[in-house]
């Protein structure tokens, strides 16, 4: 009786369930998903980027208010574009050297 009266419970509870079939994902369902994981993915790495980018930013500040001198390279060999930055700088300094035997020939000439 007892084994009677479960299996009447579970017949009625299977009954009363609807049957969920699993639908396909479209095709343009799967790119679009595809699309924004994509365009997640590029916004999470430019804001970590941008992140490491104000931390060496910020050391730079707090070296500089904490010391006369600041390291330079150090902090900026910690950024991504170190290499370019380091490039940069020595052309600067080149130019800057330029600049200054330029201005001394100019006065040399003015003077005479």
């Amino acid at each position: 009786m007892a084994q009677e009266h479960a299996k009447d419970y579970v017949d009625a509870v299977m009954s009363s369930q609807p049957v969920r079939v699993a639908t396909p994902i479209s095709n343009r369902k799967r790119h679009r998903s595809a699309k924004y994981a994509q365009l997640y993915m590029q916004k999470k790495a430019r804001s970590l980027e941008d992140k490491q980018l104000l931390h060496t930013k910020r050391t730079l500040y707090t070296d500089s208010s904490q010391h006369d001198s600041v390291d330079t390279t150090s902090a900026i060999s910690t950024n991504a574009g170190a290499e370019g930055m380091l490039i940069l700088i020595t052309k600067l300094d080149d130019l800057s050297g330029e600049m200054q035997s330029v201005k001394h020939i100019v006065n040399s000439k003015l003077t005479s």
